[in-house]
């Protein structure tokens, strides 16, 4: 959403509670005179639910509360250059950017492109393993269990099964198919993850939705060489069909140690490393 005149919201509360009388839709945009409401196609959920005032716990624990999260993307709607108010229940906040401020932000990494698989039944089948745990998958790929990590979410009514592996070394010896690894060879050591994800039912699925914390810091992703893809639409499709398998590299932001611990969100969910 670089570049789009996008907004991120985030409400918050200090109590841990499922819903809360917050509605985007009453958030207005003013500048020049003129003031005008968004619509609900203006938004985009970080949150599921954001729109209809659901809070999930915050990432950090239920002691800091609860809240959810949210992009306004205003486009033509103003110009960025000049001074602009959001005003929500009476209270208003003015942006003032200035002139010299850069419009655009420098990729994370230089891209990356390999050849996408042309079949996944190998990756698919490590979903249908009895024990869909770390330990479980980490024996399934002959790694040390501190590199591979398992995640379920529910998003939108439909679930999504993550395997996260932790490009080190000791990959390449892995139980991985030897077509996936020979892909995967630029990436290991640099500070990148594996990413397969698995959908039952069929589900939404963007890799924007992945934060990397570390060290009480949030880093999000806005550059398409953030991420690798190694099944076609991994990026873009927005989706992952039921019974289907996407794939593709995390590529870790340049200020992540990955020699230290961090974990990696998707939506208020998420796993650490090691």
């Amino acid at each position: 959403y670089v570049g789009k005149n996008a907004i991120y919201v985030n409400p918050n509360i200090r109590e841990v509670a499922s819903r809360f009388d917050f509605s985007p839709l009453q958030i207005s945009v003013g500048q020049g005179g003129e003031v005008f409401t968004p619509t609900a196609s203006d938004w985009v959920e970080l949150t599921e639910g954001f729109l209809s005032g659901t809070f999930a716990v915050n990432p950090l624990g239920p002691e800091h509360g609860s809240g959810s999260e949210g992009i306004l993307v205003l486009e033509d709607a103003i110009d960025p250059t000049l001074p602009f108010t959001l005003s929500y229940m009476g209270e208003t906040a003015e942006f003032s950017i200035a002139s010299s401020a850069v419009s655009a932000v420098a990729p994370s990494h230089e891209p990356v492109e390999v050849n996408p698989l042309s079949d996944t039944a190998s990756l698919a089948d490590l979903f249908a393993s009895s024990d869909f745990s770390s330990e479980g998958m980490a024996a399934l790929l002959g790694l040390d269990a501190d590199y591979v990590r398992t995640l379920s979410v529910t998003v939108q009514g439909g679930e999504l099964m993550f395997l996260f592996v932790l490009l080190v070394d000791r990959v390449r010896d892995s139980w991985l198919d030897p077509g996936l690894i020979e892909r995967l060879e630029p990436l290991i050591g640099t500070g990148a993850v594996l990413t397969v994800v698995f959908s039952p039912t069929g589900a939404p699925f963007k890799p924007w939705d992945f934060y990397v914390k570390q060290e009480g810091t949030n880093y999000f992703f806005f550059s398409d060489a953030s991420f690798v893809e190694l099944t076609e639409g991994f990026i873009r499709s927005g989706r992952v069909g039921a019974g289907e398998v996407a794939a593709g590299v995390i590529r870790l932001q340049r200020w992540v140690d990955p020699a230290i611990p961090f974990s990696i969100f998707f939506g208020p969910s998420g796993v650490s490393f090691p």
